[in-house]
């Protein structure tokens, strides 16, 4: 192939036709990153660094999926990337036990939504405002970005996995909430 974007392209297809998590998906992200780097493309540089935090985040090595999203921020200017990077940074900070840095991941998300007419990245961005919530057990302002991300979320056959998922997280927080309720209750 003559042209070097092409060539990226061709390498982030071979990347998505891996299974998450496995090493072929790191090897060929790093040599994406080569081409856009000697030609100075950013969206290119940017996508490279997405490829490479992704499988950081699918192998649990957070430090290395946070420093390799936090490069996506620096090169993307792709709003639905820069949504799922904002979460993703934000799922790891939670999951290392630091609410602070979570919630201002996911507040950079949400405020990056606002005036998007996307209804999908609206609820992906409330989604991971509400997992910050949850991670940090407190169920009733998880469950609040979660009933708001269904009514956000537009009733089309494509979204009804994101909305089966916010259904059961719903339908499990209840069930917490009530089992504290009666818990309380009964003492």
């Amino acid at each position: 192939m003559q042209d070097d974007s092409t060539k990226v392209k061709s390498l982030f297809s071979i990347i998505d036709s891996y299974p998450d998590g496995y090493s072929e998906r790191l090897d060929y992200a790093l040599q994406a990153l080569e081409l856009p780097e000697k030609a100075e493309w950013n969206a290119g540089i940017g996508m490279s660094y997405y490829y490479i935090a992704w499988y950081y985040f699918y192998t649990a090595q957070r430090d290395l999926a946070i420093e390799n999203f936090l490069k996506v921020l620096k090169y993307s200017e792709d709003t639905q990337i820069l949504v799922y990077t904002y979460g993703c940074i934000s799922n790891s900070y939670s999951w290392e036990g630091k609410p602070g840095l979570a919630l201002l991941y996911a507040t950079k998300g949400l405020d990056l939504v606002e005036k998007t007419d996307n209804t999908q990245l609206k609820a992906d961005a409330l989604i991971f405002m509400g997992d910050v919530f949850r991670y940090k057990d407190d169920m009733v302002k998880a469950r609040f970005y979660y009933i708001k991300a269904l009514s956000v979320m537009d009733k089309k056959i494509e979204l009804v996995p994101s909305m089966s998922r916010m259904s059961v997280y719903v339908y499990l927080i209840d069930s917490a909430i009530d089992s504290t309720a009666s818990i309380l209750n009964f003492a």
